[in-house]
């Protein structure tokens, strides 16, 4: 079994996480519950981070946030932005197919900009070691299970983050969320519509979530207002796949029987998640099994009942248990919808798109009409790593062009491949061009540092010691004598860099 650590708390409510495509992991062979791959491979580790480990060069561990059976998730500081809180979330595995979903869920990450749904920033692998990486926003507050289990939890200051979930699951000992907190129905809408706002934006941009439950959003106050944020995109990448892979309890009919799912799988998640809130468990026990509990999904509706006919609202029951229906024909057709539906039923006035959601969306379009440019960075990357040491790009264009955009592209394209990307701003004001310079040789220098690249610095440490005096070299390297000619002189420079 694997249970879900969020924020550094427990999983108190026993979700647990299925990873079983048709009753085998993830490339279909039998999956085994003692941290060891399919194949029989050595468990993967992470116990090479450390608080004071600083990661490629650049991520100093602050501490450990929660743990999941392919990693762990980290509270880091972020050298080159210190200040901005960032959690660095690692994958190990053996397995090449769960490497790429890892690769999938960064990307399907990295395309997203909504104040409801978690940002990342990097993709990258950790140096010297099979393992990988990425980092996102530091969310403040409690995960939604949390919450519903702590009342007083929202209030404190806690960070949230949360490991992949694919790893095997001991099927026999699958237990159900424990009863806990029993929230209004106007506070319950409060907490979840921020979640359809998020599902609206991410199935209008083809994004399924899969494994949407309290565990995967966040609830912070900010003074007067509270903010949700989902997070932990996964299994986006499995649409269509056919596979067994979420959390039981919250886990769609038509994925429980290895149908296909799409965007009304998480609109039946979103259903269940209300049923939790509003009556303080989930509908079905799993004390008999989990084959007992997906059959029970396959065949029995959702319904209020006893005291909680009378707390919740007719309609919203309503709305609730067509949400929960097992053809998925019954759901709502989108989240859009479902919002009206909630408005015109009782008789109120969310917005699906908020100020903060059009803002979001000028950094979130899609990419277009620099097919040829990114073309471009693919062969001077490809020109790169087959040895060329002059392969480069030089983008530049009048303000408001789209250089920045372009350059988030290509950030994502060379992490992708494993190539490190180093970035610095460059502002016309900068009295000089080697403020920007030096900032970009010191991050390159604490890059080679930390995979041992020794003789790289050193080659070129009598240039980039003129700019640099602080980079951390080996005793005895001098600066070379300067140049009677000035230019040639800042040319020799910007060659050693």
């Amino acid at each position: 079994m694997s249970s879900r650590a969020i924020g550094g708390s427990s999983a108190s409510d026993g979700e647990t996480t299925l990873d079983t495509p048709s009753g085998g992991n993830a490339e279909g062979r039998a999956g085994r519950s003692d941290g060891t791959g399919a194949d029989g491979g050595s468990p993967a580790s992470d116990a090479f981070v450390r608080p004071g480990l600083v990661i490629n060069g650049r991520y100093r561990v602050e501490r450990l946030l929660a743990r999941g059976g392919m990693g762990g998730v980290y509270r880091v500081d972020d050298q080159l932005f210190p200040g901005r809180p960032t959690a660095l979330k690692i994958f190990l595995h053996p397995q090449r197919s769960t490497v790429e979903l890892f690769r999938a869920e960064f990307k399907t990450m990295a395309s997203l900009r909504h104040p409801n749904v978690a940002r990342v920033y990097d993709f990258e692998q950790v140096a010297g070691v099979d393992a990988f990486f990425f980092t996102m926003e530091l969310l403040p507050g409690v995960a939604l299970d949390r919450f519903l289990a702590e009342p007083r939890a929202e209030a404190e200051t806690s960070d949230a983050g949360s490991p992949s979930p694919l790893s095997p699951l001991d099927k026999s000992a699958v237990r159900g969320p424990s009863a806990g907190r029993v929230v209004p129905w106007e506070e319950t809408l409060d907490l979840l519509v921020p979640v359809i706002r998020a599902l609206a934006y991410l199935h209008g941009r083809g994004v399924v979530h899969f494994d949407l439950k309290p565990g995967n959003i966040v609830v912070s106050s900010r003074g007067r207002e509270r903010q949700v944020k989902v997070l932990d995109f996964g299994l986006a990448g499995l649409r269509g796949r056919g596979l067994v892979m979420g959390t039981p309890h919250y886990l769609s009919p038509e994925i429980a029987s290895s149908k296909e799912g799409d965007h009304r799988s998480d609109l039946y998640s979103l259903g269940i998640m209300a049923y939790r809130l509003l009556t303080g468990e989930t509908p079905f026990s799993a004390t008999q099994g989990l084959s007992v509990l997906l059959k029970r999904k396959l065949t029995e509706p959702v319904r209020f009942s006893g005291d909680n006919t009378a707390r919740v609202p007719a309609w919203l029951r309503e709305i609730v248990e067509r949400l929960c229906s097992v053809d998925p024909a019954g759901r709502p057709a989108s989240a859009g919808d479902l919002l009206e539906e909630i408005n015109r039923a009782g008789g109120l006035s969310y917005e699906l798109e908020t100020r903060d959601a059009r803002e979001n969306y000028l950094f979130s379009s899609a990419f277009v009409g620099r097919r040829r440019e990114i073309e471009d960075v693919h062969r001077a990357i490809d020109a790169g790593l087959e040895g060329d040491k002059h392969a480069g790009l030089f983008v530049t264009g009048r303000s408001g062009m789209g250089k920045s955009r372009l350059m988030r592209e290509v950030r994502q394209t060379v992490q992708l491949r494993g190539v490190p990307f180093l970035e610095v701003d460059c502002f016309e004001r900068d009295l000089t061009e080697s403020g920007p310079m030096a900032n970009l040789v010191l991050m390159a220098a604490r890059l080679a540092t930390s995979v041992g690249a020794h003789s790289l610095l050193n080659a070129h440490a009598p240039e980039m010691v003129k700019l640099v005096p602080s980079l951390p070299l080996d005793a005895g390297v001098v600066p070379t004598p300067p140049l009677d000619n000035a230019d040639a002189e800042r040319r020799r420079v910007l060659e050693a860099i």
